[in-house]
């Protein structure tokens, strides 16, 4: 029985890790807005970078975090990340608790004001 626990246990215990989401937390030190001619999925999206350092991250090559501009929560997430940069706020940025990524960077899912 007790070795079945053990099992078990190591058997979830990666799972588990995998879970965790990247976040980072630090002022807005660049916004780029992208608008490609053609009409793919990820053709209208901002790329945002921060003055901490991304933890937990499972794609991003460049430190940057993206939001595709094609629902009306992204552009609620673009107008608030905006707010942040003028006002000089410091943001929190979670991803996806997967290997979900745009272009070498972490896709936004949650923003935070600090």
């Amino acid at each position: 029985m007790v070795k079945n626990f053990f099992i078990a246990a190591a058997l979830i215990m990666p799972n588990v890790a995998l879970c965790q989401n990247a976040t980072e937390e630090g002022k807005i030190t660049q916004l780029v807005v992208h608008n490609s001619q053609d009409s793919s999925a990820i053709s209208q999206r901002v790329r945002v970078s921060l003055s901490g350092t991304i933890q937990n991250d499972f794609c991003s090559t460049t430190g940057d975090w993206v939001i595709n501009l094609n629902n009306e929560a992204a552009k609620a997430q673009y107008s608030l990340l905006l707010t942040s940069y003028m006002t000089g706020k410091e943001v929190k940025l979670s991803g996806n608790p997967s290997a979900n990524c745009i272009a070498g960077q972490e896709v936004v899912r949650n923003i935070e004001f600090k």
